[in-house]
């Protein structure tokens, strides 16, 4: 299964069940689009790290995003990204794997 299988099975499911996505989910989609490993999305994608820079290049990403998945995946990690209440670094982040 890849990336982007996993991704739009736990947007359909998060969806289904009306929550945010997992913090999986969040790592897998932070990976997809992040420019380089001075981006905030990048301190996301790695660390859990959330900032509202993070959020502000989600967002544009979200504007340009060129395909409907696309958009509706970063859509859904600016969700996951509001909402969680510990922005800082996440203890056991890099473990979660795909």
């Amino acid at each position: 299964m890849g990336d982007w299988d996993i991704i739009r099975s736990e947007l359909d499911t998060a969806e289904h069940e009306q929550r945010v996505i997992s913090d999986l989910a969040a790592r897998i989609i932070a990976t997809q689009f992040y420019d380089s490993q001075s981006s905030p999305i990048y301190a996301l994608s790695s660390t859990g790290t959330i900032t509202d820079d993070c959020i502000t290049e989600i967002r544009t990403a979200a504007e340009h995003a060129p395909a409907p998945d696309e958009q509706r995946a970063l859509e859904a990690l600016i969700a996951y990204c509001t909402r969680r209440t510990d922005r800082g670094p996440q203890r056991h982040w890099s473990a979660l794997r795909w």
